[in-house]
């Protein structure tokens, strides 16, 4: 609830989540699952969509289901919102083999 609330502030919040995110110990996966989890609340602004898809990206590899879902979902959320933008890294012929090689 409080990251969701962090992600509607705006840029400024979710650039508060990506620090965290950033740096937390990898054994905190709840809450790493619950930031990125927030992040589809995220109003998509492309100033700040790079860095939030790169934490993503990073964070897809880790040892934990519950938060290689979170990405997972994340970017499905993300590519529904800017289906008709111009980001090259959402689109299916990019993000079709990262959900095979997830899954």
């Amino acid at each position: 609830m409080i990251c969701e609330t962090l992600v509607k502030l705006g840029p400024d919040g979710e650039r508060i989540l990506i620090e965290l995110l950033k740096n937390l110990l990898p054994n905190n996966a709840p809450l790493k699952a619950s930031i990125i989890s927030a992040f589809t609340y995220s109003c998509c602004d492309k100033t700040i969509l790079d860095f939030i898809v790169e934490e993503i990206f990073k964070n897809s590899k880790d040892e934990n289901v519950a938060v290689r879902k979170a990405c997972i979902n994340c970017l499905e959320v993300f590519r529904n919102k800017l289906i008709d933008d111009d980001v090259h890294y959402l689109k299916p012929a990019t993000l079709i083999p990262y959900f095979y090689y997830k899954l």
